[in-house]
């Protein structure tokens, strides 16, 4: 399952170069320039030695304990239930033939452990029954975030009256890594067709066997465009670049699929998620 998964530093387009060093081990000092925004480093785990928690229950919580007030999205109400991550606000892609999938940013607070988290979705219909349920992982090194997305869910959303997300399981250890990764010159390199380009550098050791660029632009707090693509690191920088893809906390339909232009009041955000073993 892919995970899209402190804040310091970003861009407003048309971009403007920012530099944020990420710390992975405790020796190592988190130092950037702040402009707006986020960049942020972020990781993927093995799932070893996990605590198991109840999964998820077959009909809606009657009482249940959110980690935040309800949010919305597509206009359904969404429930997060007790986890340690804090979660922002929600956002979908356009729910085009009866599918749809997910997006929220995540952070894992703690200074010391990195977090491997299963998470289930499940969709209820009006009366509590269980239109479908996905899953989402979420995957961070101590003091990071990432946009963790949340596999397919199949289903009408008219007949969808509400989203419950609960964690089924969790893994936590000291970090795999460490080196420091830099993220700068993070910018809108063609507005137009929703790109966006950062320059990412890397110490890591051990070097992690796989590496993901990811980025978002957003309006007012508010995700509105979301991209990934796998990423070469090195010590001296490579740049990276992906093209949005349009979601929205609202309603998007067919018309919406095709990301239309990054607003110059866009504030660009940059992550890295990389692969790790929790041992």
């Amino acid at each position: 399952m892919n995970a899209l998964e402190p804040v310091s530093g970003s861009s407003a387009v048309p971009g403007r170069g920012i530099l944020i060093a990420l710390s992975i081990a405790a020796p190592v000092l988190l130092s950037t320039t702040v402009l707006f925004g986020t960049m942020l480093l972020t990781a993927i785990g093995a799932r070893a030695e996990a605590v198991a928690p109840p999964t998820a229950s077959d009909t809606p919580p009657s009482t249940p304990d959110p980690k935040a007030e309800p949010a919305t999205v597509h206009r359904i109400p969404i429930t997060v239930g007790e986890t340690p991550l804090d979660f922002g606000t929600w956002v979908a892609e356009p729910w085009e033939d009866g599918e749809v999938s997910l997006f929220v940013p995540v952070t894992n607070d703690s200074a010391t452990q990195a977090v491997t988290i299963f998470y289930d979705l499940t969709a209820y219909d009006a009366d509590g029954r269980i239109l479908d349920r996905a899953i989402a992982i979420a995957d961070l090194l101590p003091e990071s975030a990432q946009i963790m997305r949340v596999g397919t869910v199949r289903a009408d959303p008219d007949a969808v009256a509400s989203l419950v997300l609960e964690q089924t399981d969790i893994a936590a250890k000291a970090s795999p890594f460490t080196g420091s990764v830099t993220i700068s010159g993070i910018e809108a390199t063609d507005p137009q067709l929703g790109e966006i380009t950062a320059t990412i550098a890397s110490t890591l050791s051990p070097t992690p066997e796989r590496a993901d660029f990811q980025a978002a632009a957003f309006v007012d707090g508010e995700m509105i465009g979301v991209c990934d693509t796998s990423a070469e690191l090195a010590a001296g920088g490579n740049a990276e670049s992906c093209h949005l893809r349009p979601v929205s906390s609202g309603i998007l339909h067919g018309e919406d699929l095709i990301f239309q232009s990054i607003p110059e009041d866009a504030e660009l955000r940059a992550f890295l998620h990389v692969d790790f073993e929790l041992d």
